[in-house]
């Protein structure tokens, strides 16, 4: 797939980490016993100790 002003970073095959719209995504590789779903998980890259525990 095709997408404009997207890129990846870095890729191996359990992990890709890519960007779209300079909005960064990672895609993990859940092997054989989990398939390809619905599902979603979020990840806040944070600077400080005090960010984190404004989104937590």
């Amino acid at each position: 797939m095709w997408v404009k002003d997207g890129k990846i970073h870095s890729e191996n095959p359990m992990v890709v980490i890519f960007e779209i719209n300079n909005t960064k995504f990672m895609g993990l590789n859940g092997g054989p016993l989990f398939k390809f779903n619905e599902a979603v998980s979020f990840v806040v890259e944070c600077a400080t100790q005090e960010e984190i525990d404004h989104y937590w």
